[in-house]
């Protein structure tokens, strides 16, 4: 099963991502916690702000023509984006975690890393 929104980091420079936490301070915000990596998740979240801030800015004409479904979800904002964050760390956690146990133990720290998004998560222009 793939990760939902996968597609949009074919079309989105690696320097737009940088996995989980704000760029210079990943280090506070860790990317793998035991055998599961969040970084896949987390860099569809940043690609995802970085297009939301060219829908802004000029339109985001090449997403229209690549994925018209994800253009007009990201059109609407940021909320997309954060809810398909937390069903994507969900989705890996569940792939990736070796049993029940592990994977119930990550879900407060999903639920974390989601609600910062939520409240402190803005997509800027100076993102990266």
């Amino acid at each position: 099963m793939d990760l939902v929104d996968r597609c949009i980091l074919e079309i989105t420079p690696n320097i737009e991502t940088n996995g989980c936490g704000p760029k210079g301070y990943g280090w506070l915000v860790p990317d793998n916690f035991g055998t599961v990596s969040f970084t896949q998740a987390a860099n569809i979240h940043d690609a995802q702000y970085s297009w939301i801030i060219r829908i802004r800015e000029d339109g985001g004409e090449f997403l229209l023509l690549h994925n018209k479904r994800l253009f007009e979800s990201l059109e609407n904002g940021k909320d997309y984006s954060d809810k398909i964050f937390r069903k994507n760390m969900m989705l890996t956690n569940k792939l990736r975690s070796r049993n029940q146990i592990t994977r119930l133990m990550r879900i407060p720290i999903i639920d974390l890393y989601y609600r910062a998004v939520v409240m402190f998560g803005e997509p800027m222009k100076d993102f990266v």
